[in-house]
Order: structure tokens, then sequence, then C-alpha cells
């Protein structure tokens, strides 16, 4: 006989930056920092401190979208 399928697969995600702006700004973490796509900035004095790691890095939004329609028969 006939069959048929479809799959769909949508995604997306946006980035959502921060400002961090002050005349000092300190960040610290037991662990990890990780910082993305956001502005940290000091006007005096800044200072990022982790027992971790520190990870600063640009976003960007995406959008993904597939799509297969199969028959048969």
């Amino acid at each position: 006989g006939r069959s048929s399928s479809e799959e769909k697969i949508n995604y997306s995600t946006h980035n959502v930056a921060s400002n961090i702006i002050g005349d000092k700004v300190n960040i610290t973490s037991g662990k990890d920092v990780n910082i993305f796509g956001s502005n940290v900035g000091a006007k005096d004095t800044g200072n990022i401190s982790a027992k971790g790691t520190i990870t600063e890095a640009a976003a960007k939004d995406v959008n993904y979208s597939y799509h297969k329609k199969t028959k048969t028969g």
C-alpha cells in the first residue's frame, strides 16, 4: 500500500545581552565565570576572578528549520 511520513524540526536561540558597567566592577565565582554576548566595563577598577575557568565569548542568534516528507507506494 501507500504510506507517507513527515518530519519537521524548528528551533531558535536568542542572545540576551547584558551590560554590567560601573565605577568598580568585581565578578567572583567559586567555580567558573561564563560571559556570553555581554559587556563588562569599569570606570575605576574591575576584577573577574574564578576558581575554575573564565570564558568570554560573543554570542549570536540561531534559527534552524528542517522539513522532510516521504511517500512510498
